[in-house]
């Protein structure tokens, strides 16, 4: 077991009669109001229509099973796998792999499941005030009016103000799960941590580019693309970065270090 397992294990292990809450069936149908109607499914064939449909009984059903998903720490194999649509890019060469777009599709359910568990997130009560991007009532616009009024107060007291725009590359397929595993333990309960963990590892995809599909592919490091947690799971990962003398300015994966 390396640094980072132990790390891990030490963190959850604080609260070993820590067990996940009971799910109710206003948590699935609070979750169900943000899912859009025209979704399209995973290999499940699950359509989103169809849970939007579900009455008491459905309701209470999926909200049991996702209880026990968070207590058994097992999930259906499906959900773990997702399908990668090769969309070229207008004007692209199509001999080239860059001149794809990949679409990937998730359960639906899996999803839902996702929707559930982020209204128990307790993102933005940990989140840095430098942090705006996918959080409630913030958007790219305050960044700039807060950039703005920066440099204009800097000019009003004579100052200049250098800057630094950095864009991460492939911030999602980077992120690191052991790390950002111990990481979420020091701001989670840990059967939260256990969770995601559940919702992040051994999953698996393959790419579909017209007739041809490729084999399954291990995702071993990254957050899924097309999930619904990821934006808040990348925020809580790059949290912590080191304090400096300048003033950051950030929106998920866009970082704007001002002095």
């Amino acid at each position: 077991m390396n640094v980072d397992q132990r790390c891990l294990y030490w963190y959850c292990n604080q609260a070993s009669n820590d067990t996940p809450p009971a799910f109710t069936a206003e948590d699935v149908a609070n979750a169900l109001k943000t899912v859009k109607p025209g979704t399209a499914p995973g290999y499940d064939n699950m359509h989103s229509k169809f849970l939007k449909h579900l009455g008491p009984k459905g309701l209470t059903w999926m909200a049991r099973l996702f209880t026990r998903i968070a207590k058994k720490q097992r999930m259906p194999k499906l959900w773990r796998r997702a399908k990668v649509i090769a969309l070229p890019k207008p004007g692209k060469d199509p001999q080239i792999p860059s001149s794809y777009r990949p679409i990937s599709l998730l359960s639906v359910c899996f999803k839902l499941l996702e929707r559930v568990v982020l209204q128990s997130c307790r993102a933005d009560e940990i989140l840095s005030g430098n942090q705006a991007g996918f959080r409630r009532g913030l958007s790219t616009c305050d960044q700039v009016a807060a950039l703005t009024t920066y440099i204009e107060n800097g000019f009003q007291t004579n100052l200049k103000t250098g800057a630094i725009f950095l864009d991460l590359t492939a911030a999602y397929d980077t992120v690191w799960h052991t790390v950002f595993l111990c990481k979420l333990a020091k701001y989670m309960e840990p059967w939260f941590v256990h969770l995601i963990e559940l919702l992040i590892r051994n999953r698996r995809f393959r790419v579909h580019m017209g007739d041809d599909i490729s084999r399954w592919h291990i995702q071993a490091n990254g957050l899924p693309q097309g999930s619904v947690l990821a934006p808040t799971l990348f925020n809580l990962y790059t949290n912590d970065l080191p304090t400096t003398f300048c003033r950051r300015f950030i929106y998920a994966d866009n970082i704007c270090c001002a002095v």
